[in-house]
């Protein structure tokens, strides 16, 4: 029997999201995929569930360390901030998320409903406990298991599946660039979400937003104060925070646009998918300060543009004044894998490989 391959996940960490990718990429694989929330789904033994159904693929949405330890496998995990996990869950538990199969949310729901967002919040604090345990107790030194944060996954959805898909040994050989993009394409945030972009909020929407920190919009004093009592732990072992007397920064503002440095107006520009004006703006940052980040910017304009050898180019320069930069090292290998597989790919369809982080969290 083949060794058995795994994703696992976190209540309110993309699990859908990532499941459907799975399904997706898997079907056009042939690999059969088994999906589980929780150890019920297994009898708490994967091993000899495998042995009667006979899967190549499995999905643990709410990921028990218990009931992975020892099993032969190789897989990937995808954990979030937790501080977004209880404002996800605060807001998908009032509405969108299915109780059928759940008691505990079907006791939750009503109450939750009873009380203002400042109580229910706190409320979900308590409510998420058994999802925390998991993430804090969970086994991170596990060399056969990739480590990921939904955050980075989000923001560079291709490169980061093209890692999970080459950590699995499935990348090039089962499954190809193309067909990476084309998952990407068909589940993005604006095609699951109804044609809305991460950051415009549907409070009833089981994709509400779609953007880390949020919780900065939400928490206050009170919520910061009994998180920390709650979880601090796992925040900072998740490396969210490195000081434990963290508190809501308020994310800087934007500064008006004749303020912005040009490296900042590029950006900007890029965001708005103005792709040549950006990389315009890139390369004119360039000459005024040249290093790893600028040229990795640069160069993903550049294949925004359709011009894959000026992107190869960039991304070098960047490696090659810092080696070890990882976007630029993921990008890259991106390129240089698919370049000739996307001849034909409308560049449209290219969602590639760009740091997606607020403009604020860059200025």
């Amino acid at each position: 029997m083949s060794t058995l391959l795994a994703y696992f996940g976190h209540h309110k960490c993309g699990t859908t999201w990532i499941q459907h990718i799975i399904d997706h990429l898997c079907e056009l694989t042939q690999l059969k995929v088994v999906h589980h929330y929780d150890d019920r789904g297994f009898n708490g033994d994967i091993v000899a569930r495998r042995s009667e159904q006979q899967f190549d693929f499995w999905c643990y949405s709410n990921a028990d360390v218990t009931f992975v330890r020892g099993v032969p496998l190789r897989g990937f995990h995808v954990v979030r901030d937790p501080r977004d996990v209880i404002v996800s869950g605060y807001f998908s538990h009032l509405s969108s998320h299915p109780d059928r199969d759940w008691p505990w949310l079907q006791r939750h729901r009503p109450y939750l409903r009873s009380l203002s967002k400042h109580d229910g919040l706190m409320v979900e604090m308590e409510f998420s406990a058994l999802f925390m345990s998991h993430m804090l107790t969970w086994d991170y030194s596990n060399p056969n298991i990739l480590e990921l944060r939904f955050e980075d996954v989000i923001s560079n959805n291709i490169s980061c599946f093209t890692r999970i898909f080459s950590f699995l040994g499935l990348f090039s050989q089962r499954i190809t660039m193309p067909q990476i993009i084309a998952a990407m394409a068909k589940y993005s945030f604006a095609n699951l979400s109804n044609g809305r972009t991460r950051g415009q909020e549907d409070s009833s929407s089981h994709y509400r937003k779609g953007q880390p920190g949020d919780w900065r919009n939400h928490f206050d004093s009170a919520h910061v104060d009994y998180f920390k009592k709650l979880y601090n732990p796992l925040l900072l072992k998740l490396g969210y925070e490195a000081d434990e007397d963290w508190n809501i920064k308020a994310p800087s503002l934007p500064v008006a646009k004749g303020e912005m440095s040009t490296h900042q107006q590029g950006l900007q520009l890029f965001q708005a998918q103005k792709y040549e004006e950006a990389s315009q703006l890139f390369h004119r940052a360039l000459r005024e300060v040249e290093n790893a980040e600028r040229w990795n910017d640069w160069a993903t304009a550049e294949w925004f543009c359709g011009r894959s050898g000026q992107a190869e180019m960039g991304y070098r320069q960047a490696l090659r004044l810092e080696p070890n930069h990882s976007e630029a090292v993921l990008n890259l290998s991106v390129v240089m894998s698919s370049s000739e597989q996307l001849r034909n790919i409308e560049i449209g369809q290219r969602s590639l490989v760009f740091r997606k982080e607020s403009l604020s969290n860059r200025f």
